[in-house]
């Protein structure tokens, strides 16, 4: 996540934020093809293999370490593709503060709608992260859309804002051990940089103002409220 969002702020210029342009130009071709797109293999086996199967004992442990190798590098391509996405658009954030860029608004909400998606009950993508990842995900897309929105007061972001705090307060009652003050602290921060001075002041996106952005929104958040890392 820090390298790609080191490679988004030290880019000279920066145009035509798309989706596309982020997939093609910046994210590796190998977790463009594999993330997020489980392999045949994990659903169903053809008659052919059980058959073999059945009959060796061989081949039955072959195709178990072949099975947990695909798993294993689903679960590794995945979770980089989604921290490569998130330091891309926290970058993004920080570049663009204050701006209201609608290009790269669109392209935030894209991968909000993705990682919300894939935070499902019905999805079963959710099983092959860490816990609460894939909600520290989208509290840093979150943080990212209301520093190009600062001040705007925009009525979408402030909705996901309420949406994020409820995940998180849900979390929370669910284990006591959920290590989430660190996520209310980012939804909180992107609540009061959008309605900054009562959406009366925004960000500036200077050289300097960058520089205390990244330190003021680095993206590796406490456990608590004394964990000083």
């Amino acid at each position: 996540m820090l390298r790609s969002m080191a490679s988004i702020l030290v880019f000279e210029t920066i145009e035509g934020l798309s989706v596309q342009w982020l997939e093609l130009h910046l994210m590796p071709k190998v977790l463009r093809e594999s993330a997020l797109k489980k392999p045949s293999e994990f659903s169903r086996l053809d008659h052919e293999s059980i058959k073999l199967a059945i009959l060796s004992d061989v081949y039955i442990l072959r195709l178990f370490k072949i099975m947990i190798f695909k798993v294993h590098l689903y679960i590794v391509f995945s979770q980089a593709w989604a921290s490569i996405v998130c330091g891309y658009c926290l970058g993004i954030g920080i570049r663009l503060a204050g701006t209201s860029d609608d290009q790269a608004t669109k392209t935030l909400w894209h991968y909000v709608k993705v990682f919300l998606g894939m935070n499902s009950p019905d999805n079963q993508i959710s099983e092959y992260f860490p816990k609460n990842f894939l909600e520290s995900s989208v509290c840093t897309l979150l943080l990212g859309l209301s520093l190009i929105l600062a001040g705007s007061g925009d009525i979408k972001v402030l909705r996901l804002c309420r949406l994020m705090q409820a995940k998180v307060v849900t979390a929370t009652q669910v284990a006591s051990n959920s290590n989430t003050y660190g996520l209310e602290m980012c939804v909180a921060m992107a609540t009061g940089i959008l309605f900054l001075g009562g959406g009366r002041y925004s960000l500036s996106n200077d050289d300097k103002s960058i520089a205390v952005l990244l330190a003021s929104v680095f993206p590796k958040w406490p456990i608590n409220a004394n964990d000083n890392r």
